[in-house]
């Protein structure tokens, strides 16, 4: 059950509240989440502590859009003027389940957006103030493991053998750097056409080993260097451009460097 809750900067809106404790009583907190939330950038902090309390014991979960909330809230202030973000860092640093998200591309809400979770992160890190080290050795979290357990995937999610091949390699040999890659990225999904780009040009690139349950599946150019490799039959794409078809993709084996 996912509520758009509290998407206003109104520092009087206790629809969380309300939300949280019906979850808790009807012991449904592992399958609610809170979306927004905007207005708990509003609250004063006497209010977070007692409501905190409140949310860890109900269970529920939380996502923020950070381009969309940054955009809409903070519209009646001059200055200083409100980000209009919930409070992810203290949900996160709370043991509260939190995760980033889009939830508008190029409408009436949000004019811009393209749908790149890895740009989210990017702006969700710098307008929550989470740049510390602490917070970057562990921000892939907000959009992959939080985000698996937002949904309830339970075990269609994770790197293991016959899992649904749904991933995205980055090119990038160290953990910080994984936060803000190059530019370069390889998108691989079980189910629909596979897209694979890397801006970096082709002396970038070379093949990746992979493995099908059906062998088709469109190939464009994948990165030699990225920090995962998944081993599914073993399928070569040696160079730029191959293609062979659309189809479906499960993991068999894995290799992580």
């Amino acid at each position: 059950m996912d509520v758009h809750c509290d998407e206003t900067d109104d520092p009087q809106s206790r629809f969380l509240e309300v939300l949280a404790e019906e979850a808790r009583v009807r012991g449904m907190g592992a399958q609610v989440t809170a979306s927004h939330t905007c207005a708990m950038g509003s609250y004063d902090n006497a209010y977070c502590s007692k409501l905190f309390r409140l949310l860890k014991a109900s269970g529920i979960n939380f996502i923020s859009c950070p381009t969309e909330s940054i955009h809409l809230q903070g519209r009646f202030d001059s200055w200083p003027k409100r980000r209009g973000v919930t409070r992810v860092a203290e949900l996160d640093r709370a043991g509260i389940n939190v995760c980033f998200a889009q939830d508008s591309i190029q409408d009436p809400w949000y004019p811009l957006g393209n749908g790149n979770i890895m740009r989210i992160l990017d702006a969700g890190l710098h307008i929550c103030h989470m740049l510390g080290y602490e917070d970057l050795q562990r921000c892939l979290d907000l959009i992959t493991d939080n985000s698996a357990r937002t949904l309830c995937l339970g075990d269609n999610y994770g790197i293991a053998e016959g899992r649904p091949a749904n991933l995205l390699i980055l090119d990038a040999g160290k953990r910080l750097r994984r936060a803000a890659p190059p530019g370069q990225s390889a998108d691989l999904h079980s189910s629909r056409q596979s897209y694979f780009a890397a801006p970096g040009g082709a002396d970038s690139l070379s093949g990746i080993s992979l493995t099908l349950t059906r062998p088709r599946c469109r190939v464009n150019p994948l990165l030699a260097r990225g920090f995962m490799w998944y081993l599914l039959t073993t399928f070569s794409v040696p160079a730029m451009g191959s293609s062979v078809g659309a189809g479906s993709l499960r993991i068999t084996r894995t290799l992580i460097l």
